[in-house]
This record gives C-alpha cells, structure tokens and sequence, in this order.
C-alpha cells in the first residue's frame, strides 16, 4: 500500500511538473492597421513557437491548436484551461515605415497576471535580431536554471530577405490549410 502511495505522489507530483513547463503561443495581433503586415506578426509568432519548443523540457503547444484563438477576445485564463497549459504568450506586432515595434507578454494561466513584458523597437534589418532576442528573453523567463544554446534560439533564416520569404510562405501555406479545411465543411 506504501508503494502504491509513493507511486501515485510521484505520478502526480509528475504532471504538475509537466504543466509548469506548459506554453502557449498565441498569433501576435497586428497593431499596424495594415493587411499587408499579417504575415510578419503571424511569423514571428510561428517562430518563437518554433524556438521555444526546442527547449529541453518545454512543452509547446502546436500552432494548429492555438491559431483557432487568432482574432478572438477570451483571455488569457480562458485560453490556458482550453489549452491545459499554465502560461500563455501574446503579442502585439507593429510596422511603422522603417521600423518594427513588438510588446510580447508572459502572463500566468491560473491568476491572469502578467509575469513578464517587453517592448522592443528596431529597424525592419534588424527583425532577425529581434527575433533572436525575444527567444532568448522568453527562454530565461520559462527556464531560468537552463543554460541556452544560441543555435536553440537561432531563427530559421538568416538573411532578413530570405526571412521575409519564409515568413510569406508561411502565410500562404495557412490560407492553404485554411482552405481546405472550409472546403472540407461544406
């Protein structure tokens, strides 16, 4: 009987861990009023996910599961309980002539409250570094004991041209899938 309590301590004891180290990623909204900007505020999104869920230990939620929140106004608590995760990532994404402005948020799933915030302002060059930053930032906040690989956190592109197409062929292959899942509906 001992051991079966031990067992079932240690079982739960298990998926508490696991929950901490649970995130969500939600689509950066775009900020700048301009269409045109989607793809780079749902890629830089996609991307941070993509980093993120190569920490050890971290669990990430795929994107096919947390785009369905894109454009809806639940909050965070809301989300994470649909989610089972225990933070949740969001974004806003603005491009101003030249310039690119992200506030990203941490925010604790259970209470609500905002962990972690950062503001960033760069030129459109530097949106790789950015990029970069961001990752390793969020990386420290989810994993603090953990000494980060740069190659871990280092964008998939490495050239901002060739980024920038990454990051509109991603939002083609969305509307793809997008698609053909309304065609599959109907």
């Amino acid at each position: 009987a001992a051991r079966e309590q031990a067992a079932t301590e240690a079982l739960e004891s298990a998926k508490i861990s696991a929950f901490d180290r649970s995130v969500a990623v939600l689509s950066f909204t775009n900020s700048s009023n301009d269409p045109s900007n989607d793809y780079l505020s749902e890629g830089l999104s996609d991307e941070l996910r993509d980093r993120l869920a190569q920490l050890p230990t971290m669990r990430v939620v795929a994107r096919s599961s947390s785009i369905r929140f894109r454009g809806q106004t639940l909050d965070a608590t809301m989300i994470a309980s649909q989610l089972g995760v225990s933070r949740v990532i969001e974004g806003r994404f603005n491009r101003q002539g030249n310039r690119v402005m992200l506030t990203v948020e941490l925010i604790d799933a259970t209470t609500g409250f905002q962990l972690w915030s950062q503001s960033y302002d760069r030129a459109s060059q530097d949106l790789l570094l950015l990029q970069q930053d961001l990752a390793r930032a969020l990386a420290r906040q989810l994993v603090p004991a953990l000494s980060i690989e740069d190659e871990i956190l280092a964008p998939s592109a490495q050239q901002i041209s060739a980024h920038d197409l990454l990051l509109l062929g991603r939002q083609f292959e969305q509307q793809v899938t997008d698609q053909q899942l309304v065609d599959e509906s109907i």
